[in-house]
């Protein structure tokens, strides 16, 4: 179990120079709050100590730091410390004390009083510990300063203990800047152990670089205070999400955003994808740890030798794999490393009979919606049992209600503000495009300030070009390749409309949903949990181009009913489609099959 250490600098008013300062009435309700939900403050001591397995601490730990020793320790965290009875410990540079930071010297960047010694011993006295910030707050990482070493790690440290007549046994490095040279002459000067500025939550053994979570100005807020100390509460895992499709859409889309979730929640993820594909350009510069692989069969000796091979590299405990030509061989390399497997099914497309078989032998499948769930156990050959339903999440956030960028966004498409605009994202071919423009086609007869916009991974389609054309729709309909800014996309439409003939959950649609947008879909597979007719938007029958006709003119001369669909659309993807809650019930699902 990884212990939070949070480290402050400044407890003072917000000045816009600097990121440092936590007011202190944040600082307050952050004390508060541990003190409430009972957490035990823990020395660095006892870290270490557990660290090393020697003690266990519980559950609710904290460790509390300051780095640099400004005056405002003293004059106003101090007090609210001794208020809770919690210790912390503060580490200062050593040639600065009683008088100002002058690192922090810079026309853009304020300098700060320090505390005195008058200040320190009597913290000293009342709980507090303190530690070396070296002698000059130096960035010892480059060999330059290889001779200043002493100085700054040992005689700092001296300079400490004869003072305040206590050992120093901890050391920080300034700006969290280190290398293995400069962790030597820590270790060698005596110290137990050293602190970096901040890092992923996973922390490992090593107590001489030990991990930080850095409360600032821009993470102060309470609810940020929790989330940030609250992900340390939760067992971390070695993950690794496997998705190798090349094209881009909702399954290769999905896997991408609950890597990068997990990632934040202090997990280490590592992605399996085709390189040269729509996400190895995607998650380029992500953090993720990358890994290629193409899988020529579903039973490719090659792809369960690398899943073995990277299993022991990154030592996986849970394989996570998103597309079905993996499944064998991913629960072949899963059971022969001794490891966990869980699948997830995007699809309504039935597996094949030997394929179901060997799906049973993994320890969970989730699928993306009941009706999912029920093609998977139709034929008996996977325990029902075994299948959980996890609707797919989104960034409520991100895709959120809003005007702000919807003239700009209308303009880069060729749109005028008063049009009513139309909105079509996923695969040609695969969300009712055709019907869209036949519908399209008869619409602009009685409103022809009407406009569809398309986005998809292709924009030149034969087929669909003849109907085009034969529909005279032509000047009402912009077709882009898929775009980055979807959500801005999102904002800038008045409705969206698919009409798939099938369709295992639909992410798009619930995209649009959050940005408070009335849908109008076919009545078919997963859309039926996620859209309730004349609530959130409309339904209409599979392959009904007169129904879908209707319920767009329905869209257009009922703003007011449309307005209060959008919202109810709004509140349903907030409520069962969000991003935070779906990463939660993940996290609770590999704890239970770990």
């Amino acid at each position: 179990m990884d212990i939070p250490i949070l480290l402050y600098h400044r407890i003072d008013d917000i000045d816009a120079r600097t990121t440092l300062c936590v007011p202190p009435q944040r600082f307050q309700e952050h004390m508060a709050w541990l003190s409430e939900n009972s957490y035990n403050v823990v020395s660095l001591s006892d870290i270490v100590s557990h660290k090393k397995g020697k003690v266990k601490l519980p559950a609710k730990s904290v460790a509390i730091t300051f780095d640099d020793g400004y005056l405002d320790n003293y004059t106003n965290a101090f007090p609210v410390l001794k208020k809770y009875g919690f210790g912390a410990t503060i580490f200062l540079p050593a040639k600065f004390i009683g008088g100002e930071s002058e690192w922090d010297r810079s026309p853009s960047w304020p300098t700060a009083k320090l505390m005195d010694w008058h200040q320190i011993k009597e913290m000293s006295a009342n709980g507090i510990a303190f530690g070396s910030h070296s002698m000059t707050h130096l960035r010892m990482s480059k060999p330059k300063f290889i001779f200043r070493l002493y100085k700054e790690i040992g005689l700092s440290k001296k300079i400490l203990e004869d003072k305040l007549k206590k050992k120093i046994d901890f050391f920080s490095f300034p700006f969290g800047k280190y290398n293995a040279a400069v962790k030597l002459f820590v270790r060698a000067f005596g110290y137990k152990g050293a602190c970096i500025v901040k890092g992923q939550l996973r922390d490992d053994s090593d107590p001489f670089r030990m991990k930080r979570i850095e409360i600032n100005t821009q993470n102060s807020p309470l609810e940020n205070f929790i989330k940030a100390v609250t992900a340390y509460d939760r067992p971390k895992f070695n993950i690794m999400q496997v998705c190798t499709h090349y094209a881009w859409g909702g399954q290769e889309i999905y896997p991408a955003r609950l890597a990068l979730k997990l990632k934040e929640r202090g997990h280490n993820v590592v992605f399996v994808l085709c390189k040269g594909g729509f996400l190895d350009e995607k998650l380029k510069g992500s953090g993720l740890t990358i890994e290629f692989l193409r899988t020529r069969s579903a039973l490719d000796l090659n792809a369960i030798f690398t899943f073995v091979r990277l299993i022991k590299k990154h030592r996986i405990d849970i394989l996570h794999v998103h597309v079905g030509r993996e499944y064998i061989a991913a629960i072949i390399a899963a059971k022969l490393s001794g490891k966990k497997i869980v699948l997830t099914r995007h699809l309504l497309t039935p597996l094949r009979k030997l394929t179901q078989r060997i799906v049973n032998k993994s320890d969970a499948i989730v699928a993306v919606s009941e009706v999912v769930k029920d093609t998977l156990a139709k034929d008996g050959l996977i325990s029902r049992d075994k299948i959980k339903t996890i609707y797919i999440g989104i960034d409520t956030n991100l895709f959120r209600p809003g005007a702000e960028d919807r003239a700009q966004a209308r303009r880069s498409f060729g749109i005028n503000e008063d049009d009513f605009v139309i909105g079509n994202i996923g695969h040609m071919g695969c969300k009712g495009q055709e019907s869209v423009v036949i519908a399209l086609g008869e619409v602009i007869k009685k409103y022809p300030n009407v406009k569809c916009v398309f986005i998809t991974e292709v924009i030149s389609d034969k087929l669909l070009d003849a109907l085009i054309d034969k529909c005279g729709v032509r000047n009402n309909l912009v077709l882009r390749e898929y775009q980055e800014d979807i959500p801005r996309i999102m904002r800038m439409i008045d409705i969206f409309c698919i009409a798939p003939r099938f369709e295992a959950f639909g992410m798009a649609l619930v995209e649009a949903m959050a940005c408070a947008k009335p849908v109008i879909a076919t009545n078919v597979g997963g859309i039926k949990e996620i859209v309730t007719d004349k609530f959130n938007g409309l339904l209409v029958p599979q392959n009904d181009n007169a129904a879908l006709l209707d319920a767009i003119i329905y869209m257009i001369e009922n703003k007011e009913e449309a307005l209060k669909m959008g919202l109810n659309a709004c509140k349903t993807a907030r409520e069962k489609f969000d991003s935070e809650n779906h990463v939660k019930i993940i996290e609770e699902f590999y704890s239970i099959i770990s």
